[in-house]
């Protein structure tokens, strides 16, 4: 093999994770948003989270994997701190019935973050991969944007905290694959099992307070809620080791914006299961999606 073939190849498989990933972090959204109708977000989060700790630190030591150097390590935490502000951010909005907005702000400027970034240490990429870009973008905001979602102030602020959180976490997981994948990943559960936590246990001290008439806090949803949960936390790491490999092999622009199409796996999972209808507008924005596809992988 060539070192062009090579870097084709490797570029192939880059594509190929991160679309992967998108799926998997779209189904870890569809199962974990209907478990966060049952139980507070920042619980699903943390227990999802957990659980999804446990197995890649499982992973790690089975594969004997070795623990990353210390600027690693940083990069892994930093990134799950992104991952748990971001996720408990989006269902705020989901609460506050601001998702349609929120999710499509937050799509957008997730993938924007890292291109700019990439831009700047990588270099441009080839002028079909530029136009593959600016379209998956498009897509994106096609795809998220529900439509009669309330435009407001409140909503564009939560999106693009949720965003820039996703952009964070997308270059935190390129500089913390530098020293390795499971061990950087099993840090970044860490970090963001013990936000999670933080503001559960806050969450319940408010909520059992003097005055307070709220329902007391149950750890225990229940078999149904706790499975979907625990489905959460794995597709999520599995999409996050995914991505990580994907930016390893390939450019990080490439496959942050790939795997910033997560919400099209969502809409599609919703109508199969869920018999939501898909919108004129979201259809177009998957069909652009294929387009952005095709021309980021020539």
């Amino acid at each position: 093999m060539t070192a062009a073939n090579g870097v084709t190849a490797g570029s192939g498989a880059a594509v190929g994770l991160s679309l992967a990933s998108a799926a998997i972090w779209g189904t870890s959204d569809f199962v974990g948003g209907i478990a966060a109708r049952r139980l507070p977000s920042p619980a699903v989060v943390t227990l999802s989270h957990s659980l999804s700790l446990a197995v890649l630190v499982t992973l790690a030591l089975v594969h004997a994997s070795t623990w990353p150097d210390t600027r690693s390590a940083v990069y892994g935490a930093l990134a799950g701190l992104a991952c748990g502000t971001g996720v408990m951010v989006l269902y705020k909005a989901l609460a506050m019935g601001g998702m349609g907005l929120t999710a499509a702000v937050s799509g957008v400027l997730a993938a924007v973050m890292p291109v700019l970034w990439a831009f700047s240490t990588e270099g441009l990429p080839r002028l079909p991969q530029i136009a593959g870009i600016v379209l998956a973008a498009v897509a994106i905001w096609m795809i998220a944007r529900a439509p009669g979602s309330p435009s407001s102030k409140q909503a564009i602020l939560l999106g693009a905290a949720a965003g820039g959180s996703f952009g964070c976490l997308y270059i935190f997981l390129k500089l913390a694959g530098r020293g390795g994948v499971l061990w950087p990943l099993a840090c970044s559960r860490m970090a963001s099992t013990a936000l999670a936590a933080s503001v559960t246990w806050i969450g319940t001290r408010r909520r059992s307070g003097p005055g307070s008439e709220s329902a007391p806090f149950r750890w225990w949803p229940g078999w149904t809620v706790a499975g979907l949960i625990g489905m959460a936390g794995v597709f999520d790491a599995s999409g996050n080791t995914f991505y990580t490999v994907a930016t390893r092999l390939g450019r990080l622009d490439i496959a942050a914006v790939l795997s910033s199409l997560y919400p099209a796996a969502t809409i599609v999972l919703a109508a199969l299961l869920l018999k939501e209808r898909t919108t004129v507008s979201q259809a177009a924005g998957m069909a652009l999606a294929l387009i952005a596809v095709i021309l980021i992988s020539v």
